[in-house]
């Protein structure tokens, strides 16, 4: 994408559906590792976990745990068919400690 044409994604962004759109903020927090383990510890839903894992991009050896952390991100295969995950709990809690206990250090 061009800065031109990124500029005027983001001006329409902002001017149809968010006022306080911007990019770059988003892009830069999302490569924040702090940033993103306090996502991940504030947020009590297994799968909001899951997918905030994810960014992280950390492979595991275990195929059970490698199966929901790889298949929960994609759409197609589960949120059109999934219960509420904020009322209904989707994600094994042995999944989330193996997910916690990979989490990058601190920096």
């Amino acid at each position: 994408m061009t800065p031109e044409e990124k500029q005027a994604a983001e001006e329409s962004i902002r001017k149809e559906h968010l006022p306080g759109f911007n990019y770059d903020a988003l892009v830069a927090e999302v490569n924040d590792v702090n940033a993103i383990r306090a996502k991940f510890a504030a947020t009590d839903v297994g799968y909001e976990k899951i997918q905030l894992f994810r960014i992280f991009n950390i492979e595991h050896d275990d195929d059970v745990i490698r199966k929901f952390i790889n298949e929960s991100y994609h759409i197609e295969n589960e949120y059109v068919m999934q219960l509420n995950p904020h009322k209904f709990e989707s994600i094994p809690e042995y999944v989330i400690d193996e997910c916690v206990r990979m989490l990058p250090p601190i920096q």
